[in-house]
């Protein structure tokens, strides 16, 4: 690897063959908090009609631009490319959280909830999968947030998935924690 150190991210490309290695750059870019290389790699892969990865690479630019991690972010942007990985149920989640909530120019929380639904049960039928990991504690939240909002009870159930799959270690998770119980506090105090 020595050999490409001088090279621009171009000659790189070039110089790579393994198309599901782009995919696999842009993840370490992405561990590495390098989100701007991160989606460079991600969109080349996204790009390569044929690419086994595109659909992967496709899911996490997603995340790009729905986390505002993405150098052009935007939520609009996020929602088209969950919309074209249908079958994916993440993608079909954030789609719907991104509905539910809004977007720069969309805001539809009936096709939110269809859509986080239909998500929900196409989870529960996957086997092989530790379905209480299946998603990330921030889309338990909000799934749990969904429910809130609509003062239904599964809001609780939601919550606490998004608590059991944090980790204190990290700031973030900790400030998830204290979100989710306080939204169960406030559940349980208007009787819901």
């Amino acid at each position: 690897m020595a050999e490409y150190n001088n090279f621009s991210l171009d000659e790189l490309l070039k110089h790579t063959y393994d198309r599901a290695a782009w995919y696999w750059i842009g993840m370490a870019y992405w561990e590495r908090g390098g989100f701007n290389n991160a989606a460079i790699w991600l969109e080349k892969t996204m790009n390569d009609v044929g690419n086994e990865w595109a659909g992967k690479a496709t899911l996490n630019l997603g995340y790009l631009h729905q986390g505002g991690l993405h150098p052009q972010a935007s939520k609009d942007e996020a929602l088209r490319l969950f919309e074209k990985i249908p079958t994916f149920i993440r993608a079909k989640l954030n789609a719907g959280i991104l509905y539910f909530n809004g977007t720069e120019t969309k805001h539809n929380p009936a096709k939110g909830k269809e859509l986080i639904e239909a998500a929900i049960e196409e989870l529960q039928k996957l086997e092989g999968y530790d379905k209480e990991k299946f998603f990330s504690q921030s889309e338990w939240y909000d799934i749990g947030w969904m429910y809130y909002k609509e003062n239904n009870p599964k809001a609780y159930k939601y919550f606490e998935k998004a608590i059991a799959n944090c980790d204190t270690n990290y700031a973030s998770d900790r400030r998830l924690i204290e979100m989710a119980k306080r939204n169960i506090d406030v559940l349980r105090r208007d009787g819901v």
